[in-house]
């Protein structure tokens, strides 16, 4: 915003001189004997400005417009400066801070940084020399590209791979209701479903994979899928689309490789299918990037992540007809490739 303002002012024919306090900054132009001062200040939050301090401020500037006594500003030679007349534009996220300045004082505008726009209170100059419409014309561009950023980001943000994959395994368990029964193991294995035999005794590894797509029926399927989108859409947002999409198969694969480890050296065979393996990756990726983020991760902590792994790791464990082993491979391989894939965001200041 003080850019643009830099930039309006100048291209309408004022000239700028730096004054003290730092915060502050003069631009100034004559016209028939009048300077016409435009008076800067950015009050961030560290800076208040007094009312001592602004009555200061403007009464050394109608002093060196008037009389500059060599100072360096350009000042016209064919005609003296017989008046000076100064508008002071506040920068601030703080509007209410200045109320009571802008209250007992004439010529003083606000522009609010939080809302982008341009504030003048009743009592203050409608206008001075047309830069009420210059501002004006500012504060409709500046929201305009804000609009267009928020809208992109917002378009960033949608968690659009979290979606694609739900949608998928949902399309995938209609289909098999439809032509068979999904809660039967055997209509499963039909369809793609894991057994060691079947991997290792036959080549056929791409199950390794089908396997995460399939589910025993409908209360496997949603509890899979809600913990997923509601997990991931965090997860996918810290790690960008594409490696949220990486991290997501490679820890149902991982998972999937390790239960058929535990499997053959525990001499047990069962059917296996299920997103548990990916959905306690994305837990594990999430954990990681929380806890490279002092401990949360937006309303999310790592305390809370941990708590929530751990509860269902417990709650598999002390069931039945669960892949235990599944969920501990997809949650340690969802760590270890949070590490490998995060970068988390550096901010500089411009």
């Amino acid at each position: 915003m003080i850019a643009e303002i830099d930039r309006l002012l100048k291209q309408g024919g004022y000239q700028y001189r730096k004054v003290l306090p730092k915060e502050a900054g003069v631009y100034y132009r004559y016209v028939d004997g009048v300077a016409r001062i435009v008076l800067g200040i950015y009050a961030h939050e560290d800076f208040c400005l007094e009312n001592a301090q602004y009555e200061q401020l403007t009464g050394s500037l109608r002093e060196l417009f008037l009389h500059p006594q060599g100072e360096d500003i350009a000042y016209p030679d064919q005609e003296p400066i017989y008046d000076v007349q100064i508008l002071t534009l506040l920068v601030t996220g703080n509007k209410e801070a200045y109320r009571e300045l802008c209250a007992g004082y004439e010529g003083i505008w606000i522009l609010d940084t939080n809302a982008g726009r341009l504030v003048i209170y009743e009592n203050q100059p409608g206008d001075f020399y047309g830069l009420s419409e210059l501002l004006s014309q500012m504060e409709t561009d500046i929201g305009m590209r804000e609009r267009a950023a928020w809208a992109a980001a917002e378009k960033k943000r949608l968690p659009y791979i979290s979606i694609g994959i739900v949608a998928v395994n949902v399309l995938i368990f209609l289909l098999c209701a439809v032509f068979g029964d999904p809660e039967d193991a055997i209509f499963i294995l039909e369809h793609g479903g894991m057994y060691p035999d079947f991997i290792l005794a036959g080549g056929e590894w791409y199950r390794v994979f089908t396997s995460m797509f399939l589910h025993f029926g409908i209360e496997h399927l949603m509890n899979n899928m809600v913990m997923l989108f509601f997990a991931g859409k965090y997860l996918e947002e810290a790690l960008g689309h594409i490696r949220y999409l990486l991290l997501y198969l490679l820890s149902g694969v991982g998972a999937g490789l390790f239960s058929l480890f535990m499997m053959v050296r525990e001499s047990e065979a069962a059917v296996s299918a299920g997103a548990s393996g990916a959905v306690f990756g994305v837990i594990g990726g999430l954990l990681w990037v929380a806890l490279r983020n002092k401990g949360r991760l937006g309303n999310l902590t790592a305390r809370g992540i941990a708590f929530m792994a751990a509860l269902s790791l417990y709650y598999g464990f002390t069931s039945v007809g669960v892949d235990n082993w599944g969920h501990v491979g997809g949650l340690a391989g969802g760590i270890v490739l949070g590490i490998l894939l995060y970068r988390k965001k550096s901010y500089r200041k411009d």
